[in-house]
């Protein structure tokens, strides 16, 4: 401990990992492989975060992956802290770092989509739909999982803008690293969820094959949107 600095926060709650703005709180944590995930998503993104950020772990009903609490920028100071909560019980572990990052990107919206605005660019909106608020949520997850298989179905000028804000404010980091790290941890969560899925008897909770994550959503709803 560095007696002028004070004792670090991990010093003070050994379940607890800071990095930059990022403050990660795991308490309660389940032995499944998700706080290291977490935590590697937060040592890649921090360095671009310029808000500070809470994530906490909170248990919920097994359908809700979590979610963010937010001022929006115009009202922020440097005292106030996003929210950031994930459920460990999710009902498919393997979703957390999605889940993650579709949270992490609520906290950045409102700095990418006014990034659009800046340099004169016709980009996505942030929340206005009614039925859909997760255009930026959705595209941070599929940005940093699957940035070719982003860039490949991404099809209108307005989702290409968008695409080119994320690059520019990640500095053309495309997480190839954290990728990488986190693929073994997630094949074995998946390969978990299937087999629980396998295991239960009622045939109306079988398992239903390889799905699509869910983030891809997004494109879905941006072809709406360009519906009018």
């Amino acid at each position: 401990m560095n007696m002028e600095q004070g004792p670090s926060p991990e010093e003070i709650n050994p379940h607890r990992y800071s990095n930059g703005a990022i403050d990660f709180n795991y308490e309660n944590a389940p032995e499944s492989g998700q706080v290291e995930i977490i935590k590697k998503i937060i040592d890649n993104v921090a360095p671009y975060i310029a808000d500070k950020v809470k994530i906490k772990l909170k248990r919920m009903a097994k359908h809700n992956a979590g979610f963010c609490s937010r001022l929006n920028l115009e009202f922020k100071t440097e005292q106030d802290a996003d929210s950031i909560s994930i459920n460990p019980d999710y009902e498919d572990p393997s979703q957390i770092a999605g889940y993650t990052l579709h949270e992490i990107g609520h906290s950045l919206e409102d700095r990418l989509h006014k990034q659009g605005a800046e340099i004169g660019k016709e980009v996505l909106p942030v929340g206005l739909d009614e039925d859909y608020g997760d255009f930026y949520a959705d595209l941070l997850a599929y940005y940093v999982l699957d940035p070719e298989g982003l860039k490949a179905r991404a099809a209108d000028e307005r989702t290409k803008n968008t695409i080119a804000i994320f690059e520019q404010h990640f500095d053309g980091n495309v997480f190839d690293q954290l990728r990488r790290e986190l693929a073994p941890i997630l094949e074995r969560l998946a390969a978990e969820h299937r087999a629980q899925k396998e295991n239960i008897k009622d045939s109306d909770e079988q398992a239903d094959g390889v799905q699509e994550p869910f983030y891809t959503r997004v494109l879905h709803y941006i072809e709406e949107l360009n519906k009018g």
